[in-house]
């Protein structure tokens, strides 16, 4: 019980420190799914770029990554889903921590991430180093478009945890926020 009071806990943290975050809200009447709103968002807003289903080669084989869905003038690389079941948010997590990780510690990886940057947007190329970059300069949010109060099934949270740990031992900030739904 103490590790579920823990787990819990944590959650708790994670989403209070992270209610100074806001995006705009997914609008029911405007996005059919997640990428309509990823898309949308740098319209409302140009201090995002969206990167939504820009998916990057790498690895072999058919293996393709989404660096991030939205990229935030101010180093936030955000990663958006629709609130589901456990399988969507070990996605969603797991992207943060692949993309993370690949961006701290592979050049080629980000000179394939500053290609997919049109060159028009030199101020969104500019956040992506060729030289290794410093972690702690940038967050990775989590981002679940929601109409409910945000909670996660509990092996979410411990896979989220996880990412969080990971993420922040690399040295990024991390946070998870909710999207309302209008």
């Amino acid at each position: 019980s103490d590790f579920v009071k823990n787990i819990n806990r944590e959650f708790t943290v994670l989403t209070q420190k992270s209610a100074l975050l806001k995006l705009p809200d997914f609008q029911r009447s405007l996005h059919n799914t997640e990428g309509d709103y990823n898309e949308w968002v740098p319209l409302q807003d140009a201090s995002f770029y969206s990167m939504d289903a820009q998916n990057i080669q790498y690895g072999g084989g058919h293996s393709k990554i989404e660096f991030c869905d939205l990229l935030q003038k101010e180093r936030n690389f955000i990663h958006v889903k629709k609130y589901g079941g456990s399988s969507v948010f070990s996605h969603l997590f797991n992207q943060g921590v692949v993309s993370g990780e690949l961006f701290v510690s592979d050049e080629k990886f980000r000179k394939l991430v500053i290609e997919k940057i049109p060159n028009n947007l030199s101020i969104f190329k500019s956040l992506i180093p060729k030289g290794r970059p410093d972690a702690r300069d940038y967050t990775v949010i989590f981002a679940v478009i929601s109409s409910k109060t945000l909670n996660l099934p509990f092996f979410s949270k411990i896979t989220l945890k996880n990412a969080k740990r990971t993420l922040e031992g690399y040295g990024y900030n991390v946070f998870l926020i909710k999207v309302g739904v209008s």
